[in-house]
């Protein structure tokens, strides 16, 4: 209806923010660049906070669509509920891409060097965080899994 009245040649709301229709106050030009220096600078973890309804959605979104091109492994997560565990240990591993971590690593990282209990409990850490991410468990490919060694951060292309 609007598109016709108005000569519209597309829906003018969508359920989610259109990145191509971005207008850039000083502040989002400040978050767009610290987000964009993130990525290319592979900073591990970037975040980005505000109130709702700040645009930052359609910054993230601009962002992965620019990223796109580049051979970038970006997870988006939108209101997460890691445990501290569970974000040190998405720290730890993005912070490395590719970097084979072993257990005894991460353990350190995310329990502390004076954790006591066994390494192998980091693989429940591990399976809580895919699970999160939204991975497949038969076949992640955000945090994959190196036999006989740990793990490591880093997009598994699609077979």
């Amino acid at each position: 209806m609007y598109e016709r009245y108005y000569g519209l040649r597309e829906l003018p709301f969508e359920l989610t923010p259109n990145p191509r229709y971005l207008y850039l106050t000083e502040r989002h030009r400040e978050a767009l660049s610290n987000l964009q220096y993130g990525i290319v600078g592979r900073r591990g973890v970037t975040l980005l906070i505000g109130e709702a309804g700040t645009g930052k959605t359609t910054l993230v979104r601009s962002v992965l669509e620019s990223e796109r091109q580049r051979q970038t492994c970006c997870v988006y997560l939108n209101n997460p509920a890691l445990t501290r565990s569970e974000f040190d240990l998405l720290t730890a591993l993005a912070s490395r891409p590719a970097r084979v971590f072993s257990r005894y690593e991460l353990v350190t990282r995310v329990q502390g060097y004076d954790y006591e209990g066994y390494e192998r409990a980091i693989d429940v850490h591990v399976k809580n965080l895919r699970r999160k991410l939204g991975e497949d468990p038969h076949r992640p490919r955000i945090i994959l899994t190196v036999t006989g060694v740990g793990y490591k951060f880093g997009a598994k292309p699609d077979a």
